[in-house]
């Protein structure tokens, strides 16, 4: 292993693939437990690494699995007040949990900006979560190609797009 070695203790480690060759390191990394105070803070135990993303590429395509694009999105739920958000995040992960693609917005933006962000991830549909509707769990699901809205359960959003 060919690693900076001076500034690791005790435990170093590298990931190397011989699909690549000569420069067959994907990743390395270990324990920097000195490298702190060295620079002079106080003791303070740590673990890095560094992985190369291009190698990576190089090895997932040699071995048949290049097919890594970015997947469109089943779900943009939008949300704008705090109590909104929190639901929003409860909702998006019972989505995820029945293997949907689900994001959200974390900025606090506007509905109309979070709109354009559903858009641009190329999101089926907006899951629109409103103070009014938490009580009934049933949200407004809009159909971003076709346009058609309806308010629904969450289950009643799982078996609609399955």
């Amino acid at each position: 292993m060919v690693r900076v070695l001076d500034y690791y203790t005790r435990t170093a480690f590298e990931i190397r693939s011989s699909l690549l060759g000569a420069q067959d390191a994907l990743s390395g990394g270990g324990r920097y437990d000195l490298l702190v105070e060295e620079l002079g803070g106080d003791p303070t135990p740590a673990v890095g690494f560094a992985a190369g993303m291009e190698r990576t590429l190089l090895v997932m395509e040699a071995v048949g699995k290049s097919d890594y694009g970015e997947k469109p999105l089943d779900i943009f739920i939008i949300a704008e007040s705090d109590t909104e958000r929190t639901q929003a995040l409860i909702v998006a992960k019972r989505l995820r949990e029945a293997g949907k693609l689900v994001d959200l917005d974390y900025l606090g933006r506007s509905q109309k900006a979070q709109m354009k962000e559903a858009a641009r991830q190329n999101a089926r549909f907006a899951l629109f979560v409103f103070a009014d509707d938490i009580p009934t769990d049933k949200f407004q699901l809009k159909d971003l190609t076709s346009g058609d809205q309806q308010k629904l359960s969450v289950d009643e959003i799982l078996r609609l797009i399955a």
